[in-house]
């Protein structure tokens, strides 16, 4: 699997991050926020697609048994944020925890995602937003309500900036190729 399949996951989660919980933030930062998502999103597909035009580095194939264990652990993350959106809005009087809930699984998934494939940048990405999931849902239950939003748009923008980036940089400049002295 080429690095480029997470970073578009990555980039996919990030928009919808940002985009979604907007809504919760004042008029006047709403649309710029918005427009600020988008545009990173499509500076994102930008870089991606230079970089897939570009050969993959050969990596081993993974076994069947590290992805069927992928897949049942993405199953379990999928129960997970079932019984999340149960628990926070049928049990719970927080449907605010929702979206840093999200967002810990999210960290989970992207560290799951390292560990099958071995892109370690992935692994950073998911341990920081695992962090900010726990951070974003225990600042809305002491402090603010506003944290719920704040923890997704601020995961949005970490997962776009995790989408470009990577182990070692794959483009050089437009028009020559890589050791070209000229």
């Amino acid at each position: 699997m080429r690095q480029e399949v997470g970073s578009l996951i990555a980039a996919v989660s990030g928009v919808l991050l940002v985009q979604v919980p907007a809504g919760a933030l004042p008029a006047a930062l709403e649309w710029p926020v918005r427009l600020l998502g988008i545009l990173g999103f499509v500076g994102v597909l930008w870089y991606l697609w230079r970089r897939w035009r570009q050969p993959a580095p050969e990596r081993r194939p993974r076994s069947r048994r590290a992805i069927r264990t992928f897949v049942v652990c993405l199953a379990l993350i999928v129960v997970g944020l079932l019984l999340g959106l149960w628990l926070f809005t049928q049990v719970l009087p927080a449907p605010a925890l929702i979206v840093p809930w999200i967002v810990i699984l999210l960290g989970l998934h992207f560290l799951l995602f390292a560990a099958t494939f071995e892109f370690p940048i992935f692994e950073r990405l998911g341990g920081v937003l695992f962090v900010l999931g726990i951070v974003g849902g225990a600042i809305f239950l002491s402090f603010t309500p506003a944290a719920s939003a704040l923890t997704g748009i601020v995961a949005g923008f970490v997962l776009l900036i995790f989408s470009v980036a990577s182990e070692e940089p794959q483009l050089g400049p437009v028009g020559s190729s890589r050791g070209d002295a000229s």
